[in-house]
């Protein structure tokens, strides 16, 4: 019988009270067994675990990882508190442990077994090994139990219960198990912490007097340590965490320029994004790092990194030099300039064949360069980067090309993406900008939810900065804006230096239309970065929704007295005077702006504005607005936007995205500041059916309105309920006689009522079908046919067809998108809005 010996994190399980519950109820107890061995069961397969035995009512199974075990554990937990509830001791400890297929021993298994035993029904104890682990994990909060020797450990152990919400976390002091004594409880208060507040006050003050010279005399030879400020916040879940920050002056801070490839080499110019990339996500784990770095393939003047550095307040401004040799070896040089004098401060020169270790390399010593203590890098978690990003460097490579890729043309963006997931389908991070970018743009529902979750499954890999943000992007997929604002606010306050956070909670603010709070935090961002004018085109969108531009005025001129050649301070000049009906100091804004800014096609735009407003403002009013009010959808997909009617004013607001203002241009024609053009067309009875949206100079795409009547009709088709589908849609005929969703959901109907509708038919039209750019395959679902897109091309959820005739269906989430079979070919013929088609052969 082989043996396999390794060191693991071990959890040991077991059902409280299961004896006591066999003799008061089988049948019941014999349930609760079951229910705890198929959770069990499933929630290992998720979390990467491997079960070594069930005895009884307990389990004993091992994980690579001490945080996926964690996770695991609090999974296992939330879910027996459902009904029906199982009451359950978990117990985690890491240490080695030797196993076969039928046991397993060592110290490791024993100290686990122990901890296990402290805990009680609903709880999670961990050794401080585990702890060790999942101490930067924002989403595993934990808390101290006190330190206790147990029989046969030699070393007094500390334990920890976590604290996650849901859980049950018992009093410290009731605590009973397999344990000889308790070394001390959590901390009770020592002589110290009993003084009174005053006193401490007197007394320190007077030592602190008393003991400075001594203190301070040899660190005004050296670098101060930093100053340190604990910070108690509390995540989505209602948990209370605490960290340590570190002063912003404290930190060593710089701008990152993109690294130059010093002799050009088409072969390894992906590395200009993978060497900074990577070594941001080094950084961006290390709370005394602050760097700014914009992810650009275009590398700017020097002197202008210089400014942006003092600007900022920042020290240094670093730029970087690769090549790669004809040995396929790396070499790699960063310099440090100081950003007040750009006088070079600090040069490393690097070279090697393994990229991540490399990195790994430079990010250290890069720190050490900078003065970063010794101890605070003994004790910060820093993962190398082929631990949370991916192992692989050919997909590390696929993944930098995909960013690059996805700046030039989303559309090929999300393809290349897709592909560096079929070379690592653990791959995180790749999996949360898939996912994000799916929800945001509206490409995908079932791939949104599809790679978040991946993205979930695996995130524990990452350090908690960027777990963190896998789940705030959880909750704005799942539709929990309230949860990922939370969580978005957690982290502005935890790292209240990071612009990231800060700009994406005034973006979280803005999305859920809370133009009050973005504003505070707008002016809240302009205090701590000591930029007055930061965000100053937010700071106008949230002044004019809420109706201050009076205040805004006084913003814009300050502005410009301090920057008088910023085009957009002008533009949202003229906007604030548009609102308040001051046509000419609007123009004035406006001609400003041209000045500065020739070639932005969007001044003539506000400027007809301008004219139109002035000669025929009385054609435009709240009566008119409302007749626009409404969600209207794209031919092809899904794609929504809501125009709405507030306060006499119009809006516009892309679903996933920021609410905008829109300016009419003639009584049906309108244009947002950010160049989004709308001209609505009403129908014969005068009722508006669809808009034509321009969107830039170039992209043109029609949205038909879909009106709550409509909506209905659709809602009730989609669960089966015909009649009642009916009945809204022919209200909705009476206003909308051609309309194309109305008429094909009508004709629809008529034939799923005729003798000709025969489901079993579809069958034959199951199978592959072909062009050279795109693979359709359908398959039927009950008695229903649905289509399914292989290359992320034009669909990508699975697609309902409504059949409109035997051989002829629409699309369910289209207008007049036809899918028609040709039994002669054996293929099937798309028909585009257009009239145009595509035929499709079956393989």
């Amino acid at each position: 019988m082989s043996k396999t010996r390794r060191l693991a994190a071990i959890m040991f399980t077991d059902i409280a009270g299961y004896t006591a519950m066999m003799q008061e109820d089988e049948a019941r107890a014999l349930t609760a067994r079951e229910r705890h061995r198929e959770v069990f069961k499933r929630t290992h397969a998720a979390f990467n675990g491997k079960i070594l035995q069930y005895y009884g009512d307990g389990t004993l199974s091992i994980f690579d990882s001490a945080i996926d075990a964690a996770n695991c554990a609090v999974a296992i937990q939330q879910e027996l508190q459902e009904e029906p509830t199982v009451p359950l001791r978990i117990g985690i400890h890491t240490g080695d442990i030797v196993y076969t297929e039928e046991e397993a021993i060592g110290d490791g298994v024993n100290v686990a077994s122990r901890i296990e035993s402290l805990a009680v029904p609903g709880s999670i104890m961990i050794s401080e090994k585990v702890y060790d682990y999942i101490k930067n994990q924002l989403s595993l909060p934990v808390q101290s139990m006190g330190i206790f020797t147990f029989k046969n450990v030699q070393s007094p152990i500390q334990v920890y219960a976590l604290a996650h919400k849901g859980l049950e976390v018992p009093n410290p002091e009731q605590l009973s198990g397999k344990f000889e004594k308790r070394v001390s409880a959590t901390s009770p208060k020592t002589f110290f912490q009993r003084i009174p507040v005053w006193a401490k006050f007197v007394g320190g003050f007077l030592l602190f007097l008393l003991l400075a010279p001594i203190i301070y005399s040899p660190f005004l030879q050296q670098s101060v340590q930093a100053s340190q400020d604990t910070i108690t916040v509390e995540d989505e879940n209602g948990n209370i965490l605490e960290q340590k920050a570190i002063l912003f002056e404290d930190m060593k801070t710089f701008i990152m320029a993109p690294f130059r490839q010093t002799q050009p080499d088409s072969a390894n110019q992906w590395l200009s994004m993978g060497i900074p990339y990577g070594l941001e996500m080094e950084w961006d784990q290390d709370p005394y790092i602050w760097h700014t770095y914009y992810e650009s393939d275009r590398l700017k003047p020097f002197n202008e990194y210089l400014e942006e550095a003092e600007r900022e307040e920042l020290a240094y401004v670093l730029m970087g030099e690769y090549e790669v040799d004809t040995e396929n070896e790396i070499q790699l040089t960063l310099s440090f300039y100081e950003s007040s004098n750009g006088q070079l401060a600090y040069k490393m020169s690097y070279s090697g064949k393994e990229l991540f270790p490399l990195l790994d390399s430079v990010s250290r010593d890069a720190k050490l360069i900078l003065g970063i203590p010794e101890a605070h890098l003994q004790e910060v978690k820093d993962l190398p980067l082929d631990q949370y990003l991916t192992s692989n460097l050919k997909t590390y490579e696929s993944f930098c090309k995909a960013l690059l890729i996805s700046k030039q043309n989303r559309n090929l963006g999300f393809k290349a993406l897709s592909e560096v997931l079929e070379q690592d389908s653990t791959f995180a991070w790749a999996h949360y900008l898939l996912g994000r970018n799916h929800h945001l743009y509206q490409r995908s529902v079932l791939r949104a939810n599809y790679h978040i979750d991946q993205a979930m499954r695996y995130r524990s890999r990452m350090p908690g900065i960027f777990e963190a943000d896998i789940r705030r992007m959880n909750y704005r997929i799942k539709g929990e804006p309230e949860k990922a604002l939370k969580l978005t606010e957690m982290m502005a306050q935890l790292y209240p230096r990071n612009s990231i956070y800060q700009f994406d909670l005034i973006g979280e603010y803005m999305l859920q239309n809370h133009y009050e709070a973005a504003l505070e935090k707008i002016r809240n961002y302009q205090k701590i970065f000591g930029e007055p004018f930061a965000e100053a085109d937010k700071e106008a969108s949230c002044l004019i929704f809420l109706n201050r531009e009076q205040e805004g005025i006084r913003r814009a001129e300050e502005f410009m007295k301090a920057n008088p050649n910023i085009p957009q301070v002008h533009f949202s000049l003229g906007e604030f005077q548009i609102n308040l009906g001051n046509w000419e100091k609007a123009r004035e804004s406006y001609d400003k702006m041209a000045l500065l800014a020739p070639d932005n096609y969007v001044i003539p735009l506000m400027l007809s504005h301008v004219d139109f407003m002035q000669d025929s403002s009385h054609l435009v009013n709240e009566a008119l607005y409302q007749e626009f009010d409404g969600w209207y959808r794209t031919p092809f997909s899904k794609f929504e936007v809501q125009i709405l009617e507030q306060n006499g004013k119009l809006y516009s607001q892309v679903k996933n995205q920021s609410r905008t203002s829109l300016y009419p241009l003639s009584t049906h024609q309108y244009i947002s500041p950010w160049g989004l053009g709308f001209q609505f067309v009403a129908n014969e009875l005068g009722y508006i059916e669809k808009v034509y949206c321009q969107d830039g100079p170039v992209d043109n795409f029609t949205l038909y309105k879909i009106s709550p009547d409509i909506q209905q009709g659709i809602d009730a088709l989609m669960v089966g309920k015909l009649a009642a589908a009916k009945t809204f849609l022919e209200s909705a005929q009476k206003q909308y006689p051609t309309h194309p969703i109305v008429e094909d959901y009508l004709a629809h109907i008529a034939f799923r009522n005729s003798p000709k509708y025969q489901p079993q038919s579809f069958e034959k039209w199951v199978g592959t079908y072909k062009t050279s750019n795109y693979l359709y395959t359908l398959y039927m679902k009950g008695d229903q046919l649905y289509l399914q897109s292989e290359e992320n091309t034009r669909f990508i959820d699975p697609v309902h067809l409504f059949p409109l005739s035997p051989r002829k269906f629409v699309l369910t989430n289209s207008i007049k998108y036809y899918i028609e079979f040709d039994p002669k070919r054996k293929g099937l013929i798309i028909t585009y809005i257009d009239g145009s088609q595509t035929v499709f052969e079956k393989v």
